[in-house]
């Protein structure tokens, strides 16, 4: 693994700030911003459903953004899927319905004139007549049975009971992961947790990491991987600026266990969710997150005569959203054979393949990072 050393960026009084995505502050025909960058996100607030709220099948989502400078416009999304616009900007709804009973998570993004955005989420509950069955839930106060357990303490057979804790040393930074579901902390100190009903153990992910991650030494202590099934497999990052320069950056990858691309593709999948984690971290720490130095020199056309920068559906569309084609430009350039060969096209297949680019690869590794 490479681990470029790097000047450590320095704490203080911080300002939470989500990833700055390329959009409307990129004019057609330019290279760069047309005014002074700015790297201020919106501020975001959902305040309906409120978090944990039982709602019905139907609901409107709605709340409050703003901006330093200009709101482009907000757009809600439903447990993972596709993103669609809301009405209103500073005061924003949007109605939805269809719900199925359960917990379903509903999610809001701002962004300004200038690309930079702002996510946040709630969890809800959808209740129907068959909502009494968590009342079941409150059993588990019989989980005061346990005493019981006391009554093993006479077989002297709890003594293997003592073999529980080698599986303390999973969750530390020594031994190799184990190769069953549960949390683990790996020795680069990335946090592993594996709850899904399907075939995926803690071991399967951490050789998947392994063999996609670059830099893993270096971002590990700052990443957590989740393979559950109630979110579509994504990635989320956040960082903080002080004194204007970012700090403190987190990532979480989500991967669905059951019914997704992560079942049939893993090892495309989570290469791809390490490719958005890997190109935001240096996107922070060496580009004031912004997305402007990769949208010039990522070819759009085969001549390099259109890049992103200048192609007008740059930021239109999921494939046209730039973090999406970086993350698979990783992919497809980092990834282990595996995950290129489960997934051997491009994202956008309208633009230039990232291996027909010349030079890319080089550029990723000493200018991006």
């Amino acid at each position: 693994m490479r681990t470029p050393s790097r000047t450590a960026l320095v704490l203080g009084a911080a300002v939470s700030l989500s990833l700055v995505v390329a959009g409307p502050g990129f004019a057609a025909g330019k290279g760069k911003p047309s005014r002074t960058l700015d790297t201020t996100a919106p501020a975001l607030t959902i305040t309906s459903p409120a978090a944990g709220a039982t709602t019905g099948t139907s609901l409107t989502v709605s709340g409050s953004a703003s901006d330093n400078r200009t709101l482009a416009g907000v757009a809600v999304q439903v447990d993972g899927g596709a993103w669609s616009p809301a009405s209103g900007t500073t005061a924003w709804s949007a109605p939805l319905s269809g719900f199925a009973a359960g917990t379903h998570v509903v999610a809001a993004r701002a962004t300004d004139a200038s690309g930079n955005s702002t996510t946040r989420s709630v969890s809800f509950t959808v209740a129907t007549s068959s909502a009494p069955s968590p009342s079941p839930t409150a059993s588990p106060s019989p989980t005061a049975s346990p005493s019981p357990t006391a009554s093993p303490s006479p077989t002297a057979s709890p003594t293997p009971t003592a073999s529980p804790s080698p599986t303390a040393t999973p969750t530390g930074t020594a031994g190799s992961a184990p190769a069953t579901q549960g949390s683990w902390t790996s020795p680069e100190g990335v946090r592993i947790a594996v709850t899904t009903a399907g075939t995926t153990t803690v071991a399967d992910v951490y050789r998947m990491l392994k063999e996609n991650a670059l830099d893993l030494a270096q971002i590990g202590p700052s990443l957590a991987i989740n393979v559950q099934d109630t979110y579509a497999s994504q990635a989320t990052t956040s960082a903080s600026q002080s004194g204007g320069a970012f700090t403190n950056f987190q990532a979480t990858i989500y991967l669905k266990g059951v019914s997704s691309t992560f079942s049939i593709k893993p090892d495309a999948q989570l290469s791809h969710e390490y490719g958005h984690v890997w190109t935001r971290y240096w996107a922070f720490r060496n580009h004031g997150g912004s997305w402007s130095p990769y949208l010039t020199t990522r070819w759009s056309s085969a001549d390099g005569a259109v890049t992103l920068a200048t192609d007008s559906r740059t930021g239109t569309s999921y494939t046209w959203d730039p973090a999406e084609i970086a993350a698979d430009d990783y992919r497809l350039l980092f990834g282990s054979a595996t995950a290129i060969s489960q997934s051997p096209g491009s994202l956008n297949s309208s633009i230039v393949a990232p291996s027909a680019q010349p030079g890319l690869r080089d550029w990723f590794l000493a200018t991006w990072a």
